[in-house]
């Protein structure tokens, strides 16, 4: 029932205002449909299939990079994702795993909270008379470049194995998208890497994906929102400053790879 209509584009002629109006008559069979698939492991081939509509930014209509990809996967698919995700995240925030410093994508962690926390530790440094550095990094597509299998090897490292790891995996396995323009719908491709666009899944897989990074024995403090990754040094001097930068930069390449 949260779903907003007017948000949600119709890709497989099932609609959200239908949903609503035959609620009584659909969730017993979502139901048998929903917790059958968690007993097998197994996500409905219909919900792993995604049409992609290239939305025109600016510039030359002629050129495919002025055009933002948006990816419409199916309304039962969204139904199912918000019933697992939402117990996913309260699994993840019960085992303390997200770093205090992760922002975006959380219950009460947006970009007001970021800013406020890094400019707070900053004035804290100028205060203490300490010399301080930022380094920012931003992942070009970096949702694109997620690897299926670290992802669920993170997965099974949180604790998450069995059925559930299976269902993970068929959820990401097996996925295909088309273009869709005007009434003409290209041939299904094969999605061998990256979060699934346009799913609800996305930006928590991103958040356990970019993690690992909080994780690290780094020198500077780290601030994650979404992709973005803000590295905050202090020291005596510059020339240490330099120095733990590098080093940080090293080791966080080597985790990305």
């Amino acid at each position: 029932m949260e779903l907003d209509a007017s948000k949600v584009p119709v890709i497989d002629d099932i609609d959200v205002k239908t949903i609503k109006e035959c609620k009584v008559a659909l969730v017993p069979v979502l139901c048998k449909l929903f917790n059958q698939s968690f007993r097998n492991g197994e996500v409905p081939e219909g919900c792993k299939i995604a049409r992609v509509r290239p939305i025109f930014k600016s510039n030359d209509h002629d050129q495919p990079e002025n055009y933002r990809p948006v990816s419409i996967l199916p309304i039962i698919s969204k139904i199912l994702e918000h019933i697992v995700n939402q117990n996913l995240l309260d699994y993840l925030e019960g085992l303390k795993y997200f770093s205090k410093f992760q922002y975006g994508f959380r219950r009460s962690s947006d970009t007001t909270s970021a800013v406020v926390d890094l400019i707070s530790e900053i004035q804290l440094l100028h205060d203490q008379g300490k010399k301080c550095a930022l380094v920012s990094l931003d992942l070009c597509k970096a949702f694109d470049t997620v690897n299926f299998n670290i992802l669920l090897d993170k997965l099974n490292l949180l604790g998450i194995n069995n059925q559930t790891w299976d269902w993970f995996y068929n959820f990401l396995n097996g996925r295909t998208q088309m273009v869709h323009i005007g009434q003409t719908i290209g041939s299904g491709r094969k999605i061998m890497n990256g979060v699934p666009q346009g799913s609800v899944f996305a930006p928590t897989f991103f958040l356990i994906y970019i993690n690992s990074i909080s994780k690290l024995d780094l020198k500077g403090k780290v601030f994650l929102y979404a992709d973005d990754t803000t590295l905050l040094y202090t020291s005596e001097n510059n020339e240490n400053i330099v120095k733990y930068m590098q080093e940080d930069l090293n080791k966080i390449e080597k985790c990305l790879i």
